[in-house]
């Protein structure tokens, strides 16, 4: 008995360092922030709750809720490698593409819950939202604008290939949701055609060279 009461006594005199140590395990695993500039989307027992969570310290259920912080900035992405065919059936040899683009703030939860398996987490371990829809239609606009331009001419207007895809992929991502995503941007950054391409370029520009030399000659 006295054994009992001795571990009794013991037990409630640790009881409030017990009680701190809970509380604080508690608070460490139900506090969490979101940067400025992102948003929040909570999960609790497998439902997503569609009202973000802005920038700031939040409390959470332990366990229970699940958050995940998502990018509402400007978000970026590269197309590398492409080889798409141009208007006259020629095909590129290396095509490099930087889309820049934004999600509604309001709009990334029901993103999340239309468009789960497409999103992807960034390095600081931050989401960008639906970022495989956008990564797909950008890589199809880009296809669908070379194929409308003559190979030889891809050179000369690269900044209406740009603009062009820019257009596009906006109208495209507002056929599947409109006034979701912004497209910020979009630059070509490497532009490679095929070697014969390249040579019928450079026998152009001397053919054309050789016309204005003809007309100076006659004049």
């Amino acid at each position: 008995t006295s054994g009992a009461g001795l571990f009794l006594g013991n037990l409630l005199r640790r009881l409030p360092w017990l009680a701190l140590i809970v509380l604080v395990l508690l608070v460490a695993t139900s506090g969490y922030t979101i940067d400025t500039g992102n948003v929040g989307v909570t999960k609790t027992l497998g439902t997503v709750n569609t009202d973000e969570v802005g920038p700031g310290f939040h409390l959470r259920l332990p366990f229970i809720t699940e958050v995940r912080e998502f990018s509402a900035k400007e978000n970026s992405f590269d197309l590398t490698d492409l080889t798409p065919k141009a208007a006259d059936n020629l095909s590129l040899r290396e095509l490099d593409v930087t889309v820049f683009y934004k999600a509604a703030q309001e709009k990334i939860a029901d993103l999340t819950i239309k468009y789960a398996a497409t999103e992807e987490r960034g390095p600081q371990g931050v989401y960008f939202p639906a970022y495989g829809v956008v990564w797909r239609e950008a890589r199809g606009a880009v296809y669908e604008v070379v194929a409308g331009i003559d190979s030889l001419q891809l050179h000369k207007e690269r900044e209406i290939l740009q603009n062009s895809v820019l257009t596009l992929l906006q109208q495209r991502l507002d056929a599947k949701d409109p006034g979701v995503f912004s497209i910020q941007r979009v630059v070509v950054r490497a532009l490679n055609t095929d070697p014969s391409i390249e040579q019928s370029i450079q026998l152009a520009v001397q053919n054309q060279k050789k016309l204005e030399a003809k007309k100076i000659e006659v004049e």
